[in-house]
C-alpha cells in the first residue's frame, strides 16, 4: 500500500536486516493480523475463505477506511467461486462418465 504512507513497512536503509524491518513495522503487523480479524467478524461463514483470504486489503481499505473489513467485492468473489466450482463439478462427472462408458464399466482402449 505504498500509496497511503501510514501503511508503509519500513525503510530497508534504516535497518541492518529485512527481518528486522519487517519485525518493528507497525504496518506490517496490521496486515498480518487482518485474516484473523476477519474470520472473527464476516469471513468465518464462508465456503471460500481458504481461496480469498478475506480478499484485497488495498480495496477494503479504500472503500471502508479500514484494514479489518472485507473486500467491497466479496459477493462478486463468491459468485465466481461458486460458478467456477460447479463447472469443475461438470467437468469432473463428464471425464468420469467417459471412463466408465454406457456400461458403467471402464472403456476399453484400443
Amino acid at each position: 500500500m505504498t500509496s497511503h504512507p501510514d501503511y508503509r513497512f519500513g525503510n530497508v536503509f534504516a535497518s541492518t536486516t529485512l527481518a528486522g524491518l519487517l519485525a518493528s513495522s507497525e504496518a506490517r503487523r496490521q496486515f498480518s493480523e487482518r485474516p484473523i480479524q476477519l474470520v472473527r467478524r464476516t469471513c468465518i461463514e464462508c465456503e471460500y475463505l481458504a481461496l480469498c483470504h478475506g480478499g484485497c486489503p488495498v480495496g477494503a481499505y479504500a472503500v471502508h477506511g479500514r484494514l479489518a473489513e472485507s473486500d467491497p467485492y466479496c459477493a462478486l468473489y463468491q459468485a465466481l467461486f461458486r460458478q467456477i466450482e460447479d463447472a469443475a463439478i461438470r467437468l469432473a462427472r463428464q471425464a468420469v462418465a467417459g471412463y466408465l462408458g454406457a456400461g458403467g464399466q471402464p472403456a476399453r482402449r484400443r
